[in-house]
């Protein structure tokens, strides 16, 4: 069995990702691919309720 904080962290580092993605997703100037804008968005609010 994973203890808890572990869960936690990997919870926290899966909402980085998704922020981060989103973020530099956010800053293209040229094509922005709302999909995959939604999608890494939708996935860090998923996270952050998991945390």
């Amino acid at each position: 069995m994973v203890p808890g904080i572990v869960l936690k962290v990997c919870w926290l580092v899966i909402f980085a990702h998704s922020g981060y993605t989103t973020f530099q997703l956010l800053n293209q100037t040229r094509h922005k691919d709302w999909f995959k804008i939604l999608f890494h968005l939708s996935v860090a609010i998923v996270a952050l309720s998991f945390i």
